[in-house]
């Protein structure tokens, strides 16, 4: 599953409800973007660069890695530093870890809005 910022989707397997495993990819996502700190557009661009992770046990990460390199150094260093600084997700049921084990996540800068 990938998980993105903005109009990203994840795609879902199996019976299990869509509804509850969007919430629980909104959770990573919010834990790894609070753990960002975000480049400037400036210094980044529009760029994205994805990293991936596993999930084991009780929500501990392990095992991150970059799956894409966004072109952009300052990008790609920022993006590493906050997965690596994520070491646990809370609130995520076993079962939804034992289905989700490798997951990519995608970060994207967004354009500062003027006057923000």
């Amino acid at each position: 599953p990938r998980i993105g910022r903005a109009s990203s989707s994840v795609n879902i397997s199996g019976a299990v409800s869509a509804d509850a495993d969007a919430s629980y990819f909104a959770l990573l996502k919010d834990a790894f973007y609070e753990a960002w700190i975000q480049p400037s557009y400036a210094d980044a661009g529009g760029s994205a660069a994805t990293d991936s992770f596993q999930l084991v046990g009780e929500g501990l990460v392990t095992r991150v890695s970059p799956a894409k390199s966004s072109g952009n150094a300052v990008m790609d260093a920022s993006v590493m530093q906050a997965v690596r600084s994520v070491s646990r997700i809370e609130g995520l049921p076993a079962d939804f870890v034992a289905r989700h084990q490798e997951i990519d996540i995608v970060f994207r800068v967004e354009r500062e809005r003027a006057g923000l």
